[in-house]
């Protein structure tokens, strides 16, 4: 997926690129950065950065399990399909 993209008429989304982590370990946090696509033609040399945000390691770790969860959604999705055609 490149550039905006729309899941329906209110939600733009918006493709991930990369991210940036980094753990602060005096504040027990870690810190959260999205580079992400505004447009189609944007190259991924121009990902625009999202502020820095900051999670405990409860909210990290429960952002790596709804991740997972998701995750596993989607593949479950894809099982029949990844088998192929029975014959």
């Amino acid at each position: 997926m490149s550039g905006i993209q729309k899941i329906n008429e209110e939600t733009a989304v918006f493709p991930v690129a990369s991210w940036h982590t980094r753990p602060i370990q005096s504040h027990g946090i870690i810190l959260f950065k999205l580079y992400y696509l505004t447009s189609p033609m944007q190259l991924i040399s121009e990902a625009l950065p999202s502020r820095f945000v900051a999670l405990t390691k409860a909210q990290a770790r429960h952002l790596i399990s709804d991740l997972q969860k998701a995750i596993d959604k989607i593949e479950d999705a894809e099982l029949p399909y990844a088998e192929g055609p029975l014959h």
